[in-house]
């Protein structure tokens, strides 16, 4: 069995930037004049701000080089549907609304060499998830929010927030493979220990007809 053990890496390869920016639009109809139902697309940036596993390598091992493309910016989409209830006062309109949709999570991929210190043996180690292509994988969420607007004639000014809590985990494989015999000495499926989310603040101009 290869030794050192790397442990669980999926938390380094998922991490990503505090802040991205993002474009929504909603469409909405109500069937009454507090319920009704919504769709909602979404596109964000996202930048990979994790740490290239290949820093973790224990001593004993010399990293002969590695694949970690850790800084361009990947552009996600997401779409949900679900059901909304509008109080209207006014000029003021509030809306809450739960939907429940499929999105992109960002899960780089990495991959490297390692030598052993004093030895002849020589490993590649690769971490791989979701698309290898785009470096994402889709996942299912829940996205509870609420927005609160002010109506000026048939113009609503509003301020959107929700949470995006995703109910799948990306799931990585950690794979082993002798560099000469191209011999896989193991493989194992790995996950993060919690659930990811992401909350989502946004401002927008809708018109109403």
């Amino acid at each position: 069995m290869f030794e050192p053990k790397f442990g669980n890496a999926s938390d380094c390869l998922l991490s990503t930037k505090t802040i991205s920016p993002f474009i929504k639009s909603r469409l909405s109809y109500f069937f009454n004049s507090r319920w009704g139902a919504f769709i909602d697309l979404k596109i964000a940036s996202a930048t990979h701000s994790g740490k290239d596993v290949s820093t973790l390598i224990p001593d004993g091992y010399y990293n002969l080089g590695s694949f970690f493309d850790g800084n361009n910016n990947v552009v996600l989409f997401d779409g949900s549907v679900g059901g909304t209830y509008r109080i209207e006062k006014k000029n003021w309109i509030i809306r809450t609304r739960l939907g429940f949709g499929i999105g992109e999570m960002l899960a780089k991929n990495s991959d490297f060499n390692l030598k052993e210190k004093g030895g002849n043996n020589l490993y590649q180690i690769r971490y791989s998830a979701g698309d290898s292509e785009t470096g994402t994988d889709d996942l299912l969420f829940l996205n509870p929010g609420i927005s609160l607007g002010y109506k000026y004639r048939k113009i609503l000014f509003n301020l959107d927030v929700d949470y995006t809590q995703f109910l799948q985990k990306v799931d990585y494989t950690y794979k082993v493979t002798d560099a000469y015999t191209r011999e896989v000495i193991e493989t194992k499926i790995m996950a993060p220990k919690n659930l990811s989310g992401k909350l989502g603040i946004g401002i927008g101009v809708s018109f109403n007809y």
